[in-house]
C-alpha cells in the first residue's frame, strides 16, 4: 500500500491548491483526492471525523491509485497541518523520510481572506471582519461559537497568522533538507520558477 511522501501543509489562502493542481499535473506524481484529508491534525478532530477517516487503513486507501514505481511524489495538502500543534509529528511517525512545503503569504491578507472562506462555507457566522477579529477572545471561553464551525480553533484569526510560531515548530521537527517554504507572491510573479523549484 502506497505511504505519502509530500505533504503541502499551508497555511491557508496561500495557493496550496493551485501547488497541489501544479505538481498533481505531473506524470511522476500523485495527489490524493481529497486534496485536504486533514487525517493528521488531531487536535482538530472535527476536520479529521468529517473525511470519515478513523485509522491509517482508511487514510492510506486515499493513494490506492497511487503507482510506488511510477510516481516519485504522493502526497496531500492539508493546509491545516502548519496550524495544528501535532499533524507535522504525527505524519513523521507514518514516513519519516516525508518531504514537506509550507507555503506563506502576507499573513493580514490570509486573515482577511481566509475570513471570507469561513463566512461563505458558513463557519463563520460574523460577515465583518473586524467584528469577528474582536470576537476572538470570546470565542477562546467557548462564546459566540457558530453552531456550523467546523473548527473552533478557525476563528482564532490571530492564532492562524502566527507564521513565525509555526514555522519554528515546522523547522524544529523536520530536517533542512525534507522542508521547503514557498511564497504565494512568488508563485504569483514566476509560477514556472517555483514550480521547478
Amino acid at each position: 500500500m502506497p505511504v505519502p511522501n509530500l505533504f503541502i501543509i499551508g497555511a491557508p489562502k496561500c495557493g496550496t491548491t493551485a501547488l497541489a493542481h501544479y505538481i498533481s499535473e505531473h506524470p511522476e506524481a500523485f495527489i490524493c483526492d481529497p486534496k485536504e484529508p486533514f487525517y493528521f491534525c488531531d487536535d482538530f478532530p472535527r476536520l479529521r471525523q468529517a473525511q470519515g477517516l478513523t485509522d491509517d487503513a482508511a487514510y492510506l486507501a486515499l493513494f490506492d491509485g497511487a503507482d510506488p514505481a511510477r510516481h516519485k511524489a504522493i502526497g496531500e495538502g492539508s493546509t491545516n497541518y502548519l496550524r495544528s500543534e501535532t499533524a507535522v509529528a504525527n505524519a513523521l511517525r507514518m514516513n519519516p523520510d516525508a518531504k514537506f512545503i509550507a507555503m506563506l503569504r502576507n499573513p493580514v491578507e490570509v486573515v482577511h481572506a481566509f475570513h471570507m472562506e469561513l463566512h461563505f462555507s458558513r463557519n463563520e457566522d460574523e460577515a465583518d471582519f473586524e467584528t469577528a477579529w474582536r470576537l476572538q477572545d470570546a470565542r477562546a471561553r467557548g462564546e459566540r461559537i457558530p453552531e456550523s464551525a467546523q473548527a473552533e480553533l478557525w476563528l482564532q484569526y490571530r492564532e492562524m497568522a502566527m507564521f513565525s510560531r509555526q514555522i519554528e515548530r515546522f523547522f524544529a521537527l523536520v530536517p533542512e533538507d525534507q522542508r521547503l517554504v514557498l511564497l504565494q507572491e512568488d508563485l504569483n510573479a514566476d509560477c514556472g520558477a517555483v514550480y521547478r523549484q
